[in-house]
């Protein structure tokens, strides 16, 4: 259940718990077929709990506390097709920063070290590793961890970071006197890449969070307010996934078979 720490732009609290005038009731007492209502829907009431907690008791996988609990979840997770980070796919609400004056977070500074170190915290996480159990669960196969053969394991790349990752070059883009001249976006085609994948990646979420409008004394006029809640998944666990599932890697695990075997350039 969502429990939102968050306070509207411009909120006021009017509640008084004085300005409610109190109301006991002191009317007759109920009549024996009232109580008879009344103890016959307790005793309805006492029943369903036992019978969902019994289920709840024996709900091994999950999937009756699933619907329980999904108001609080879009489709499955929000997912229409599978991903083994499903169980960490929760919501909360998240109120943006405004990125001017002086509300800009750290990722949006000018470059130092500890910018530097901020993004790599996020970028980081490029490859997990999974069983061949949940790999047989997507729409799509993909590459086994070189030596893994007794244990099959297999490479995938959840999307959020490999879009901060895009997100973070076309950063560096910005100050290209504090970046290396030999930028990975120089590279034919990876702009375009990224710039693409960048786009896509709003558009399919497609975040239709009002933002609002309101009076600004330093402009003159009403302004564009930015920093709204918004439905957000919990970047947190979706790192902690990560952690769990971090594949350490090197470009040679991508020309490796599940034996650790190089494979031929002509192999398909």
């Amino acid at each position: 259940m969502v429990k939102p720490h968050y306070l509207p732009l411009d909120a006021e609290d009017h509640t008084d718990s004085q300005s409610y005038p109190r109301h006991d009731y002191h009317g007759p007492d109920l009549p024996p077929k009232t109580l008879n209502t009344w103890k016959m829907a307790f005793l309805l009431s006492l029943f369903i709990n036992v019978l969902l907690f019994a289920l709840l008791a024996y709900d091994t996988n999950g999937t009756l506390r699933d619907l329980l609990t999904s108001r609080n979840r879009f489709p499955v997770q929000g997912q229409l097709t599978y991903t083994p980070a499903e169980p960490s796919i929760e919501y909360k609400l998240v109120k943006f920063h405004l990125g001017l004056g002086h509300d800009i977070p750290i990722y949006e500074q000018q470059p130092s070290p500890l910018v530097d170190e901020a993004w790599n915290e996020l970028t980081k996480y490029a490859l997990a590793r999974i069983p061949k159990s949940e790999m047989s669960r997507m729409p799509n196969n993909t590459w086994p961890v070189p030596n893994t053969a007794d244990s099959p394991e297999y490479m995938v790349a959840p999307d959020v970071f490999h879009a901060l990752h895009c997100l973070d070059l076309l950063r560096m883009l910005n100050w290209p006197e504090h970046y290396s001249d030999s930028f990975p976006l120089f590279q034919k085609g990876h702009f375009e890449h990224c710039v693409g994948h960048i786009r896509q990646s709003l558009m399919c979420f497609g975040d239709m969070t009002p933002n609002v409008y309101q009076w600004s004394r330093n402009h003159g006029q009403a302004f564009m307010r930015t920093d709204v809640a918004h439905t957000c998944r919990d970047f947190d666990k979706l790192k902690q996934w990560m952690d769990d599932h971090w594949l350490d890697f090197d470009e040679e695990a991508f020309r490796l078979d599940i034996f650790g075997n190089p494979v031929p350039w002509s192999s398909q």
